[in-house]
């Protein structure tokens, strides 16, 4: 093939590319005459497609739209692309995307504020994937295998919807969780506030399925559900007066920091639960039930999925629904976590001062700007949620290592044990 067409080839797939993603003229355009002058002046190897991607990634996200019917001056950074969808057609792997634009970056010398953001997207991912493989053995704990759900037949309209199953509810819960998620901008890259909404979110969908009386979708060997919840008939009376929170059992038994989640559930949650009710997103209860009937379920996951679509063409982030195609998924999960002797079925109670104690510490997280403190990969440290902050003064760092300093002493002799007395006497 000559080098003519070959760049004819290239050009023909760029526009492919424009038509799909319904791109404006204008970031077409820009994005095109970036990808020649970058052609000039470097060899671009291999297939020609993704670096187009990541020139039309680069051209679209410097740009900014105005709102449709509001105010004068209000604009949406990028201009509503989706980066899912180019990447589909590109057939590009968000991981080989983000290398690509990392070199792309490199020798298009952008500003230190894009390269963050290239930065923070390759983070969020990180955080979301580890986020997910701790999802998958909790949701196969509670409730039944979705890989073991029965094909679904053909309905016509006038059918009535069949209950939801294992598989509907893994995708809603999972979706419902990025959707809240996405409304902490600072808290994507914190691993342990992720998962404590991880943990709030199926919780709530396990009072769901309890106050619903789906012992159909509940796995009979989760050692979190009474042992006589199958062998009894509830009525709506006594399921109304079941409890209904298991947040006790997940985080003793996949190591979730008590006190911490139960204030991001009541606090940041529970919140945004109500929010979406209001807002009509969400058909239920006032506090969250209701969720899974036959009536509203429809109804939740086509708004929980719209609302979530409007966020990613708002903030440009990668689609975290993309975990949920894995053949994992399907083929279920191999070895589970180890068993549990906890029993208690309710939230246990926590006393004021930790509820507050926690709720101020949690507030940096979800409401602060630490996210703009440097990161610290080496050490791992940004995946603490109790990592110094820049207003810290010396005072309070001297305090922080004296309290973990008693935590790990706390329980130990003031003398030396006998093998430590043993060494020493030799000397």
């Amino acid at each position: 093939m000559s080098q003519t067409e070959r760049n004819f080839s290239v050009k023909r797939k760029y526009t492919d590319l424009s038509l799909d993603l319904n791109l404006d003229q204008a970031a077409a355009d820009e994005a095109w005459t970036s990808y020649e002058n970058i052609q000039l002046k470097y060899t671009l190897e291999g297939e020609q497609l993704p670096w187009l991607a990541c020139a039309l990634y680069a051209a679209c996200r410097r740009r900014s739209v105005p709102t449709v019917g509001g105010r004068p001056g209000n604009v949406i950074q990028g201009n509503c692309v989706s980066l899912t969808r180019m990447l589909q057609h590109c057939n590009l792997p968000l991981t080989e995307f983000i290398k690509k634009m990392k070199s792309w970056l490199a020798m298009s010398h952008f500003d230190e504020g894009f390269c963050r953001r290239v930065e923070l997207l390759e983070r969020n991912f990180a955080v979301s994937n580890n986020i997910f493989k701790k999802y998958k053995p909790i949701f196969l704990d509670l409730f039944q295998d979705p890989a073991n759900d029965l094909p679904r037949p053909p309905r016509s309209r006038k059918q009535r919807r069949p209950p939801c199953n294992s598989t509907e509810i893994f995708h809603f819960c999972w979706t419902l969780y990025i959707l809240i998620k996405g409304k902490y901008p600072s808290i994507p890259q914190d691993l342990v506030s992720c998962y404590s909404l991880l943990l709030a979110s199926i919780d709530l969908i396990y009072g769901n399925v309890v106050l619903s009386n789906r012992k159909d979708l509940i796995n009979p060997d989760c050692q979190g559900v009474p042992k006589d919840f199958f062998n009894t008939d509830w009525n709506a009376g006594e399921l109304a007066s079941w409890p209904v929170s298991i947040m006790d059992y997940l985080c003793e038994k996949f190591e979730g920091v008590l006190v911490e989640t139960k204030v991001v559930r009541e606090y940041y949650w529970n919140k945004h639960i109500k929010d979406l009710i209001d807002k009509k997103v969400l058909k239920g209860g006032a506090e969250g039930t209701g969720l899974l009937e036959q009536t509203n379920f429809d109804h939740n996951v086509k708004e929980v999925k719209n609302a979530y679509e409007e966020y990613l063409l708002s903030y440009g982030e990668f689609d975290e629904r993309m975990f949920l195609n894995e053949d994992e998924v399907v083929k279920g999960v191999a070895g589970a976590s180890p068993p549990s002797t906890h029993t208690v079925h309710h939230d246990s109670p926590l006393d004021a001062a930790s509820m507050r104690h926690a709720k101020r510490h949690l507030g940096q997280s979800f409401e602060g700007d630490h996210h703009l403190v440097p990161q610290t990969p080496i050490t791992g440290r940004r995946y603490t949620i109790d990592r110094p902050t820049v207003s810290n003064n010396p005072l309070t760092v001297v305090t922080s290592g004296l309290q973990k300093l008693y935590a790990l002493l706390a329980g130990r002799k003031n003398s030396p044990s006998e093998e430590l007395a043993e060494i020493f006497g030799h000397f």
